[in-house]
């Protein structure tokens, strides 16, 4: 199974600022369809399978994974 898709996915949510629907998000990067995003997000592809061999690539690599899901504004 690819991590394209995803790495796709999470590149287009980085850079989008405001329309974060599958269109918007796959005209906010190269090289992907929307078709690609809401198979994604429709459970045809496993994300969350995918996003933990991800996690885990990164942390063996000696790599850190944060998740902060506070609303506050940082400085």
């Amino acid at each position: 199974m690819s991590l394209a898709p995803v790495v796709k996915y999470l590149q287009a949510l980085l850079v989008s600022v405001s329309n974060n629907t599958c269109l918007g998000l796959a005209d906010a990067v190269e090289g992907i369809f929307h078709d690609a995003f809401n198979r994604l997000l429709q459970g045809s592809i496993p994300l969350l399978a995918i996003l933990q061999r991800l996690v885990i690539k990164l942390v063996q690599k000696g790599g850190y994974l944060i998740l902060d899901d506070t609303t506050l504004q940082k400085f």
